[in-house]
């Protein structure tokens, strides 16, 4: 017989049987939830990963290594090893998601399998990632070695070009210079001179031969940019280089020709000395002559008269060679001749001597 005792038993039991179960219901549901939650975070996470990745190896592609400079480059490197910090972090959120997926797959997530998979691919996308940011670190030094071997190149090219510029438009206006000279002494220290320019002609041929090669050694590496330290170009170099080239055999003309006029300056100051140093001396023993004839006591005054006559008439008679002499002294100032180391007598010293007998004859 069933009692009103057996009756609450048997319903306390169902009652604690429903209850269990609810509880295993509510665990069920909160045990969903919980790896719904963690589904959705592992999911953020991945996206919010992906999306890094995607773009970091978007930035490693279109960023133009080719065409920076040193000063670039180096920003870049600096920066590039500033994104280690930022790959460490994102390296341990790559972990993090990797925890997430093992929890799933532990717990016997429903979604374990597409879980699984999504984490095998951020680490692809990881090692993809690092495969591009090596290779772009690997570019970024090989571009530095390049354009420091660029920099130091372009640095010898001005290191040399300055110099050799000075030189050429040094030489240049030494050629072009003009000179006045009223020796034959002076033209050969300028002829002596440009001989020992043209002397040194082979020595900086070489150098700007050494500067064309360099410039072509800087050509086959350089494929942008033009060279910080120095505006000049090889193309301007030589094109002085040319002219001055050029410059030289008139040079040499110019000095052969002022060789020519003055040597026949100084034949003409030979003509001169030679004539006047004649002429002082005869003007001298002429005055003497006029001297004795009045002074000798021997002579009677017709026999002195007669004398004299004939001392005029010799004195006359060398009017040609004063003529000759002022002839001469006007070729000496259209030649713009003022010394004269052969003679010590000037034109105005000899037309004074001159003068001086033609009157003492006169006189007397």
């Amino acid at each position: 017989m069933v009692t009103t005792r057996t009756v609450c038993k048997v319903r306390s039991c169902e009652t604690l049987s429903y209850l269990k179960y609810v509880q295993h219901l509510l665990e069920g549901i909160r045990r969903l939830q919980r790896l719904e939650h963690l589904f959705a975070r592992f999911s953020q996470k991945c996206d919010s990963l992906a999306a890094w990745i995607t773009e970091t190896k978007a930035f490693f592609k279109k960023d133009n290594i080719a065409e920076a400079d040193l000063n670039e480059l180096l920003g870049k490197i600096k920066s590039d090893d500033a994104f280690d910090t930022d790959m460490g972090i994102h390296s341990e959120r790559l972990e993090q998601i990797a925890n997430l997926a093992h929890d799933m797959v532990q717990q016997g997530f429903s979604k374990a399998a597409e879980v699984a998979a999504r984490s095998q691919a951020m680490n692809g996308l990881w090692e993809n990632l690092l495969v591009a940011r090596t290779k772009h670190r690997e570019d970024l030094e090989q571009a530095r070695e390049t354009q420091e071997k660029i920099d130091t190149m372009r640095l010898e090219f001005a290191k040399k070009a300055n110099p050799f510029n000075n030189w050429l438009e040094g030489a240049r206006e030494d050629l072009l210079d003009s000179f006045v000279c009223h020796s034959i002494e002076e033209v050969n220290s300028l002829v002596t001179a440009h001989e020992e320019f043209k002397a040194c002609l082979p020595e900086f041929h070489q150098i700007f031969l050494d500067i064309q090669q360099l410039q072509q050694e800087i050509d086959v590496i350089a494929t942008f940019g033009s060279n910080p330290y120095t505006n000049l170009e090889v193309d301007s170099l030589g094109t002085k280089w040319n002219e001055l080239l050029q410059l030289i055999p008139q040079r040499d003309q110019i000095l052969q020709d002022a060789l020519v006029k003055e040597k026949k300056k100084d034949e003409l100051r030979k003509t001169f000395a030679n004539h006047a140093n004649w002429f002082a001396n005869w003007t001298t023993e002429e005055q003497r002559k006029i001297s004795e004839s009045t002074m000798g006591p021997d002579l009677s005054l017709n026999e002195q008269l007669a004398y004299l006559a004939e001392l005029l008439e010799e004195v006359e008679g060398y009017k040609p060679q004063y003529e000759e002499l002022e002839n001469l002294n006007k070729l000496i100032q259209n030649e713009v001749i003022f010394n004269n180391p052969y003679c010590k007598h000037t034109m105005e010293s000899l037309n004074v001597s001159w003068e001086e007998l033609h009157n003492s004859v006169a006189r007397q």
